[in-house]
């Protein structure tokens, strides 16, 4: 099982969160003909934010978080994200508009169809959404699963789906997903401070969260299990974090904290000259960025000596990290035009090679299944918010969800579904909870 990585911390607000109740069945469970499940590519992923964040990672299902959020009204910079004509499953250059076709029309297996609005050749012929989605310019509308105010992380294993917001970590059954089920706050606990990251070790049922916590007038990092969450001192409150099986790093302040997995007490890894961010972890390597500084820097685990493998003059504005099995994907928001780039995972100098660009503002990214994912925020004001994607072996972009309120993180594992945490619009928070979408096939 894929181990992900998360990251970012948010300026948190007091928001009343609410939820309402919403039965969203997963579609294979509801006797309707399924395209086959996606299955997990296995690799860690992380996702990013600036300035500030929390990475976190995440076995068995794929995630990637987001980004803390800017104080800006509109991140709708660049002019990317047109849409295209086909989707990203069946054959649309295949489907001529055959003779017997009108104007608009293209002729797929079930005949003429407007695949701009037909839910079962949206976007190309055979892409069929899900049924409780319907399809719309060509793509189709995401699913609302449960009514959250101000979702920041989300992450989604075989059973359950997994969501924090201000003073809360709740749950709900991943197939029906009636009402969140509040894990926070105990008792003297205030609030849960930052992107939290979270493990599920391969082949355990119960698996292990990481965050920052205040309790009796202190802030600190801490952890708990799943299953009986008494939450554990065991180091300096963190502003980015990242975990795997083997251990938890986290920043705090200038420096860069180890924590064994099973262990009680952290260790200083590292001393910088500046906060690092966007921490995300691989099997040899530790990444983080400078919000000051720009550019990407790493460190052998077993080393812990800073090396800057990418400057910040080829990107300054370096966020959303998110590592596989062989590469470094990240984003350069740096002038509001964003680029999608990646690194090999070694630990030298890089000249990132550029998979996407002209994108408006990335707050997170996945990898899948052999497809790149990433999230756009849009504005704050409305809902304008994407999730776009494109093939690894070959990066044309398109659009797999639109009309978001400001989605953050995303997260996918074995099933046929990508979930996400959409933020919400303000002031009203607006269009807030966890959705999802049918992935591309």
């Amino acid at each position: 099982m894929g181990i992900g990585v998360r990251k970012a911390a948010w300026g948190l607000l007091a928001l009343v969160a609410g939820c309402a109740d919403f039965t969203a069945q997963d579609s294979s469970d509801s006797g309707v003909p399924l395209p086959d499940a996606q299955a997990s590519d296995g690799a860690p992923e992380t996702g990013g934010n600036p300035p500030k964040d929390a990475a976190a990672m995440l076995d068995v299902a794929e995630v990637t978080a987001d980004v803390s959020v800017p104080d800006f009204k509109d991140a709708s910079a660049g002019d990317g994200n047109a849409p295209l004509e086909a989707g990203p499953s069946g054959d649309a250059g295949d489907a001529g508009k055959g003779p017997g076709c009108g104007s608009g029309l293209t002729s797929c297996s079930a005949g003429c169809v407007d695949l701009q609005n037909d839910s079962a050749n949206c976007g190309a012929c055979g892409k069929t959404c899900s049924t409780a989605s319907s399809c719309s310019s060509g793509v189709c509308d995401a699913e609302l699963v449960i009514k959250v105010t101000a979702p920041v992380d989300v992450y989604a294993d075989d059973t359950t789906l997994w969501w924090n917001r201000q003073n809360s970590i709740e749950r709900c059954t991943r197939t029906n997903c009636t009402s969140g089920a509040t894990l926070w706050p105990y008792a003297g606990y205030t609030s849960v401070q930052s992107r939290f990251a979270y493990v599920l070790p391969a082949g355990q049922s119960a698996g292990t969260f990481f965050f920052g916590a205040s309790y009796g007038g202190a802030d600190y990092m801490s952890k708990c299990k799943t299953t009986s969450c008494v939450p554990t001192n065991v180091g300096p409150v963190p502003t980015s974090i990242s975990a795997d099986e083997s251990d938890a790093f986290f920043a705090s302040g200038n420096s860069i904290y180890r924590l064994p997995f099973a262990g009680t007490s952290s260790i200083k890894f590292l001393d910088l000259s500046f906060a690092p961010s966007n921490l995300a972890v691989s099997s040899a390597a530790l990444w983080w960025t400078s919000a000051q500084n720009g550019g990407v820097y790493a460190s052998a685990r077993s080393s812990a000596t800073a090396t800057q493998v990418v400057s910040s003059s080829l990107a300054s504005g370096a966020t959303a990290f998110h590592v596989t099995g062989s590469d470094l994907f990240f984003a350069d928001n740096a002038g509001g035009n964003a680029r999608i780039l990646s690194c090999p995972l070694s630990v030298a100098a890089c000249t990132p090679t550029v998979v996407a660009t002209n994108e408006k503002l990335v707050g997170s990214i996945l990898v899948s299944a052999g497809y790149l994912y990433w999230t756009t925020w849009g504005s704050s004001e409305f809902a304008s918010g994407t999730i776009r994607a494109c093939k690894l072996s070959s990066c044309v972009p398109f659009n797999v969800a639109l009309g978001l309120a400001f989605p953050t993180a995303m997260s996918t594992g074995s099933f046929m579904h990508l979930y996400f945490a959409a933020r919400g619009i303000s002031p009203s928070g607006g269009g807030g909870g966890i959705y999802r979408v049918v992935k591309p096939q």
